[in-house]
């Protein structure tokens, strides 16, 4: 991405807009302001109420200048389904469809209603010496996806990106190029997300369900605050010190409770509330310490709506023990001089003008480096009209907001009206496509069962030609099977040959056999036969040889043996020896016929 790109965070406390500036991978904000979310529009990410929020926004963009066309959002649901998974290593264009044909077995969810995403973490080699990736896959449903197209189109803005907080959070602090280990807290609306990121990778990304509604609640019941409203506290724990930077003592009371003031035990009874907080975000650091990596954390970054609670960053320095670090250390994020530098207190309603970088870390993280989560449609640019004319009514509002209101919400109306028979015709046109459907998964489940069929009828002994034909190819002229015994496991046969070269040989070219597992003698017998030589040969005590190297010409006593040539064709009397062979077969399919095998050579045999 590239220029000017309005970044907006929508939670249902409040909603977080950022005008960033994109330049040769620096990010700097230009504008920003915060607003309280109107009460009701976003509940679990979804948007509620799109005409709503949508008013309540259009006048604040106005007014600070910022009628961008490209919006990008960064979404956190727990409808959103994220796994991280290893898969064999390919190139990055095999990847989508590796994962897509199994994507059932990381997500039991409809498919069809999700949107499939993922991002390279990093590669490594196993322990068995293969190389792997590891991979984050993210599914979102495609409702959620449709909430945000109807959003931007309400702002008669295009969807630059839609992104995961997870991801964008990651793609921020692996730019950042940090030496050693570092963890980012990023204190959400409702949740808080733990990653832990070393040297560019990330090790860890872990989510719990407490964030800034919970801090507030807490300090709410403390404080014995009835009617909270939420930004109000908000900034008030921003802008004062409510909170120490130390966890009360749980096991002492102090000597003299007069020697505390009721500001001291006020501030004593808000940290104690955040207690629970910092023990799950230990929890989370101390699992990675203790199993994964070199255990070795070497700072902390807070980011977040939370991130600027004065004395939460220094609490949880002290708490954990590991340095905090502001996040203006990542130096391709920064706040531009036309930012504000102080901050407007808003009560319900107002707004906040400007806001730190640690607020906005995940809305920059957003554009960095997002998933691919648009449709087709939707990547195509669109040329959206009557921008000018719309910010210019909405700056009019003052005095003629009910009329420029009631014709807004009529065009809406009459819009989503024309887009329901649309669809609805539409979808009586595709109501065929059910039977093709079931059709389909018809043939399929019986395509499967011939497979099936055939796997489990599938029997070696289909192979019993291939073998009979590799033995005539391969065994020497003179092997004689005089008996010959099949079944599921093996074959068991009775073999004659001239001598003890040749039965070694028959012997290394059957163990040769691509079908057979082991090959074994359970027993062997020798017997003197006139035997006709079909080659010029040596007889040396009643046994045959081509050439005499290496054969040893003396008897047991050391007497020097009788060397007799004979020549092909003649007649002599010599040991024929006879002996019995086991083969057991491989597993079905896990051999090949056609690949080439070893020459074989039986070494020297000695009587």
């Amino acid at each position: 991405m590239h220029g000017k790109i309005l970044c907006i965070e929508l939670g249902s406390i409040y909603t977080k807009v950022a005008d960033i500036n994109v330049s040769n991978k620096a990010y700097t904000v230009d504008k920003t302001f915060v607003i309280a979310t109107p009460p009701g529009t976003i509940t679990d990410g979804y948007i509620k109420d799109d005409e709503t929020l949508c008013n309540e926004l259009f006048a604040e963009l106005f007014k600070y200048g910022m009628n961008k066309r490209k919006v990008a959002f960064h979404i956190a649901s727990s409808k959103i389904i994220n796994r991280e998974i290893v898969l064999p290593y390919v190139s990055r264009s095999k990847i989508k469809s590796l994962i897509m044909a199994n994507a059932g077995e990381y997500f039991p969810v409809d498919l069809k209603r999700y949107r499939v995403s993922w991002k390279i973490m990093n590669s490594f080699t196993s322990e068995e010496g293969l190389k792997k990736m590891k991979v984050m896959v993210i599914a979102v449903p495609l409702d959620l996806l449709d909430c945000y197209y109807a959003f931007a189109k309400s702002l008669n803005m295009q969807v630059e990106s839609i992104d995961y907080a997870g991801n964008s959070i990651y793609q921020l602090m692996k730019s950042a190029n940090i030496e050693g280990t570092t963890v980012s807290v990023d204190i959400g609306e409702r949740s808080t997300m733990i990653s832990i990121v070393r040297g560019g990778i990330l090790e860890l990304q872990r989510t719990f369900g407490q964030g800034v509604y919970d801090i507030i609640n807490s300090y709410a019941d403390t404080n014995e605050i009835i009617d909270i409203n939420y930004m109000s506290i908000l900034d008030d724990l921003k802008h004062n010190e409510r909170i120490n930077a130390v966890l009360p003592m749980m096991s002492e009371e102090p000597d003299d409770p007069d020697d505390m003031t009721e500001d001291m035990r006020q501030k004593a009874a808000n940290t104690e509330t955040l207690r629970f907080f910092v023990d799950r975000v230990g929890r989370v650091i101390h699992y990675y310490t203790s199993n994964m990596g070199d255990g070795t954390i070497n700072q902390m970054i807070i980011t977040g709506q939370g991130a600027g609670i004065q004395n939460l960053a220094q609490l949880l320095q002290f708490e954990l023990g590991i340095p905090n670090r502001d996040v203006s250390i990542i130096k391709s994020i920064r706040m531009s001089d036309k930012v504000a530098s102080t901050v407007e207190k808003p009560s319900a309603g107002e707004v906040v003008a400007a806001v730190s970088l640690g607020d906005l870390a995940m809305s920059i993280g957003s554009i960095i480096d997002p998933l691919d989560l648009l449709s087709k449609k939707v990547k195509t640019n669109k040329t959206i009209k009557h921008a000018l004319a719309i910010s210019v009514a909405v700056f009019m509002a003052g005095l003629i907001a009910t009329g420029t209101l009631m014709f807004l919400a009529y065009s809406r109306y009459k819009s989503a009206e024309d887009e329901q028979k649309k669809l609805e015709k539409q979808k009586a046109s595709l109501s065929s496509i059910d039977n093709t459907i079931q059709r389909f998964d018809e043939a399929n489940a019986l395509y499967t069962s011939f497979i099936d069929m055939q796997t489990y009828t599938r029997n070696v002994n289909e192979d019993f030609v291939k073998i009979i034909e590799y033995f005539e190819e391969t065994l020497p002229s003179d092997a004689v099977f005089t008996s010959l015994s099949v079944s599921s496991n093996g074959m068991s046969m009775t073999v004659e040959a001239g001598g003890w070269h040749e039965s070694a040989e028959i012997l290394a070219i059957m163990r040769e056999c691509p079908a057979y597992e082991s090959v074994t003698i359970s027993s062997v017998s020798r017997e003197l036969k006139d035997i006709t030589v079909d080659d010029d040969k040596y007889l040396v005590g009643g046994i045959l040889y081509d050439s005499l190297d290496g054969v040893d010409l003396t008897d047991a006593d050391g007497n020097e043996l009788e060397v007799t040539e004979v020549a092909a064709g003649e007649t002599v009397e010599a040991y024929f020896t006879t002996f019995s062979i086991s083969a057991t077969y491989k597993a079905v399919g896990s051999y090949d016929w056609d690949a080439d095998t070893e020459e074989t050579t039986t070494g020297e045999v000695t009587e």
